[in-house]
């Protein structure tokens, strides 16, 4: 029997994902095959940016035609994402572009050109993000019924996260100097204050009636703290001691079902924390000249995409940076890019 070329080009390359990391479990790639590209992180020895401070100039030059971020998996079908998009050869900056993705039709789909931070993808198919006004904007993944859903003026609202029907959503919101912590109802507008503090780093659901969220604690520990909403109980998980580095400054967080525990992403160090023991697991630590900016679950086993910025050094002036996302196991071990 002749096979194709096709046949034999997949064929070796799942060869080549099985002798690379022998003891990873396989992942369940749905349509993401023709997407991937093997990666293998590696320090690059000359890279000294002092972490790129305020003298450090980021070029943005068209060599990188693109840098993508946010990426969120659709709840409902793990081979649609969308990911804000930013066009390096435009000189202007007027907010990131929002696409939409389906990996097994190929379908792209630009939903949206205002978007500053933050998208979310709910089980009612809603998406919404932070447009560029500060407040939140929704919008159905076919680009259809664009709708503003906070009107805050001087202040802002941002990263919305839904609970897992999709009847809730919840953001943080500033209104004159004060921060909040908030739930909002989908349908009736009414809204829960949870919490009032600038102090919240992250936030996200653990089912109906519970959330958690990352919270400093002093200047040096960020704590993980579980929230009943009937109740209104705080509960003690886990504290993060940074020991004056930004490596565990956490930017996002999901919850795994599976084996209830956090998996979160940080500056510079990815984990997971289980909620029954408090035991916390690292998963990836980056390289200097890298940074973890977030991630999303991909399925119930635990496996994720990660959005990476990799910084090259021009000079000691400037710097180019790529963001891209990377398909990762749910151990940690696997490591493909997602070519875009």
């Amino acid at each position: 029997m002749k096979l194709s070329s096709c046949r034999i080009g997949i064929f070796l390359l799942l060869s080549f994902w099985a002798c690379k990391k022998e003891i990873a479990p396989p992942y369940d790639l749905g349509c993401l095959l023709p997407y991937l590209s093997p990666s293998f992180p590696t320090d690059d020895p000359n890279f000294n940016c002092c972490d790129c401070g305020v003298d450090v100039q980021e070029v943005y030059s068209s060599v990188i035609p693109f840098d993508y971020l946010y990426p969120i998996v659709n709840p409902n079908n793990r081979n649609q994402m969308v990911y804000y998009r930013r066009d390096n050869t435009q000189s202007l900056f007027n907010g990131y572009q929002i696409w939409f993705l389906d990996f097994c039709t190929q379908e792209r789909l630009l939903l949206a050109n205002n978007a500053l931070y933050g998208i979310e993808w709910g089980s009612n198919d809603w998406i919404f993000y932070t447009a560029t006004n500060q407040n939140i904007n929704k919008i159905k993944s076919n680009g259809d019924s664009l709708t503003q859903v906070t009107f805050t003026h001087g202040g802002y609202n941002r990263y919305p996260k839904f609970s897992p029907s999709g009847n809730k959503f919840m953001y943080q919101s500033e209104v004159n100097g004060i921060t909040n912590l908030l739930i909002q109802e989908i349908n009736t507008y009414e809204i829960d204050t949870i919490k009032t503090t600038p102090a919240i780093l992250s936030w996200s659901w653990i089912d109906e009636s519970s959330i958690f969220y990352f919270i400093w604690e002093s200047n040096d520990v960020i704590g993980l703290r579980l929230f009943d909403l009937n109740s209104r109980q705080e509960m003690y998980i886990h504290n993060f001691l940074l020991g004056g580095s930004i490596k565990l400054l956490i930017d996002n967080a999901q919850y795994i079902k599976k084996d209830n525990s956090i998996l979160w992403c940080a500056y510079k160090t990815v984990g997971k924390t289980n909620i029954d023991s408090g035991t916390t697991e690292i998963l990836l630590n980056a390289f200097d000249q890298e940074v973890f900016l977030g991630l999303s679950l991909i399925g119930a086993e635990g496996d994720f995409v990660l959005n990476k910025r990799i910084i090259h050094m021009i000079d000691s002036c400037h710097i180019d940076s790529e963001y891209n996302f990377y398909l990762i196991s749910q151990d940690g071990k696997r490591y493909d890019k997602i070519k875009l």
